[in-house]
């Protein structure tokens, strides 16, 4: 992205509340309006890929899947290697929540 002297400008119609909540939303990051605009419309960081998406929630899924098949069992009498298996689930699944989270930032 070129960051030399910013020389062009673009202009949009807005209503009075739309410019308001533009403005606000801003603030709230500590933007200008213009940063701000430019980092919705132009991404720096590349977004996670259509088949990457998939992928992630495909493993979420089954994470899910293999947590409440655990659950289930867990109504048994209680099974310590089963309790452990569920802990290695639901970590498993923070792992990939915060994959998502890292790519995505």
């Amino acid at each position: 992205m070129e960051f030399s002297k910013r020389r062009e400008k673009c202009e949009i119609r807005v209503s009075a509340s739309e410019k308001q909540k533009i403005q606000e939303l801003a603030t709230h990051l500590g933007l200008s309006v213009s940063a701000m605009i430019r980092q919705i419309l132009i991404q720096k960081h590349s977004l996670i890929s259509e088949p990457e998406v998939r992928t992630i929630l495909s493993e979420i899924r089954n994470n899910l899947s293999i947590i409440s098949n655990n659950l289930n069992e867990l109504n048994s009498p209680v099974n310590p290697p089963i309790v452990v298996e569920l802990q290695t689930d639901v970590q498993q699944l923070k792992e990939t929540i915060a994959e998502i989270k890292k790519n995505r930032a």
